[in-house]
């Protein structure tokens, strides 16, 4: 099963909520706990302080209406019926010591029991007890001593049970558990609610991307909704795929062009096949002129399969071996072996100082071999043809072709580098050519850093430049 980002997104968020609750919860229940205690303890000190005030108005009253000895009515005052009559706040448990420790009077709520604190009578104490002799909640306690004529003459000890407290914590935290669980729950729900609304452009985009195939490349991906990073990623998903519906027309349009430019030559090589078949034993003439024509188109056809190996190779032709060289030496080494086809065209080379580049010697000769090739092919006999290399002081080097030829009509420049692309047809298939030289020279050139540009005017001939990166 697929787990949505969705829910993802939900559950951390309601986890994340639940958690802040909950600590939330316990802090304030602790907080609460120390309050309610600190309480507690203010009412036992408000009562102890108020009986001691009364045992020791108590003990002195009495001391005085009675002949025994001072001793003896302090323990008499001490013991005094009358604190019972003093009823404490609820909950809370009173009980008089004398300076032996001796209990000498409690509350009646105690019902004979004794509070279990280990105080020193003149040591005013406070604390909390377990329970009260063991059984039941703790027991929030305060001790003060009992003075008269600032002698300590016992103590009062005044609990409270805490079971109060514990109550109403106990029913604090199953209120807040609930409204911390419904707190999540309502936070989870809204979540969802923004994480699907959130979402809703991203399977916009699955859904517009699930249509995309090799028969609709032109359908992309919604780029509604506010600029943020969803947008961007639909746009860049654009972009890519325009790329690649590019590159996909290319390639339709260079296999459907080879196929084509290939159908040709084998139709030729099929039927002199034929030809020769039949009449290789009656006709030597006609059966030497079918194997040329085979042998001629075969050559035709291994010329075609090296230009597409090397288109095939994309953008990263195959390096060789790069090193500093004279373009001026290489361009004058492709002219004198091209000056045995120019077939009565004035083919001139201008390359009169050394200008070095760095790169693959065979790769630039290719290059240079495939502008002239390409000017020898469209400039009619009695035509010039320049050849000429330069390099101003800030520029960098460059080898220019400049023919007499036709010139090229405005609408077929931007499609000269294009593989396949020949122009006139019927023109360019009498000059026996495949559409692959420019843009092979285009590619290579661009292996070594540099590009060919091309000035041309019709009825004005062609200038096509190769500028290639200065040596630094």
């Amino acid at each position: 099963m697929k787990r949505r980002i969705g829910w993802r997104l939900t559950t951390w968020y309601g986890l994340s909520v639940l958690t802040v609750l909950g600590c939330s919860t316990f802090i304030a229940l602790g907080i609460l706990r120390l309050r309610l205690t600190a309480d507690a303890f203010h009412s036992v000190a408000d009562s102890a302080t108020a009986v001691a005030a009364l045992v020791s108005g108590v003990s002195a009253n009495s001391g005085a209406g009675q002949g025994q000895s001072g001793g003896e009515r302090v323990q008499m005052g001490l013991g005094s019926a009358e604190l019972v009559l003093v009823a404490p706040e609820s909950g809370q448990f009173v009980q008089v010591e004398s300076n032996s420790g001796a209990v000498v009077n409690r509350s009646l709520n105690l019902q004979g029991r004794t509070l279990p604190l280990a105080t020193t009578p003149s040591v005013p104490a406070q604390g909390v007890r377990p329970s009260l002799e063991g059984k039941g909640p703790p027991l929030a306690w305060v001790s003060l001593p009992l003075q008269r004529r600032g002698s300590v003459v016992g103590a009062v000890q005044v609990a409270q049970s805490l079971g109060p407290v514990d109550d109403f914590l106990r029913a604090a935290r199953r209120v807040l558990l609930w409204v911390d669980v419904g707190g999540a729950g309502v936070a989870a729900a809204i979540g969802l609610l923004l994480a699907n609304k959130a979402l809703a452009p991203v399977r916009g985009i699955i859904a517009a991307a699930r249509r995309i195939d090799a028969h609709n490349l032109d359908a992309r991906l919604p780029e509604s909704g506010p600029p943020d990073e969803i947008r961007d990623v639909a746009a860049v998903l654009n972009q890519a795929l325009d790329r690649i519906a590019q590159a996909v027309r290319a390639q339709q349009r260079f296999i459907a062009v080879a196929s084509h430019e290939l159908r040709t030559p084998l139709a030729i090589i099929q039927g002199y096949a034929e030809l020769l078949a039949h009449w290789q034993e009656q006709d030597a003439e006609v059966t030497q002129q079918a194997s040329d024509a085979i042998r001629e188109e075969a050559a035709r056809m291994r010329r075609m399969t090296m230009r597409l190996l090397i288109l095939a190779r994309g953008e990263r032709p195959e390096r060789g071996r790069w090193e500093r060289m004279d373009l001026s030496a290489l361009a004058r080494g492709v002219y004198e072996t091209m000056l045995v086809v120019a077939e009565n065209r004035d083919l001139r080379l201008d390359a009169p100082s050394p200008v070095e580049v760095f790169g693959d010697p065979e790769h630039l000769q290719q290059i240079v071999v495939i502008l002239l090739d390409n000017a020898l092919k469209y400039t009619p006999k009695g035509g010039a043809i320049t050849v000429r290399v330069s390099q101003d002081r800030h520029a960098s080097p460059s080898l220019s072709v400049r023919d007499d030829g036709p010139g090229i009509p405005p609408e077929f420049v931007p499609h000269l580098f294009e593989p396949f692309f020949r122009g006139d047809e019927a023109h360019s298939r009498a000059q026996d050519g495949f559409g692959l030289g420019l843009s092979i020279a285009q590619l290579l050139a661009r292996a070594h850093g540099g590009a060919i540009r091309v000035e041309t005017a019709l009825g004005q001939g062609s200038c096509f430049t190769l500028i290639l990166p200065a040596i630094t």
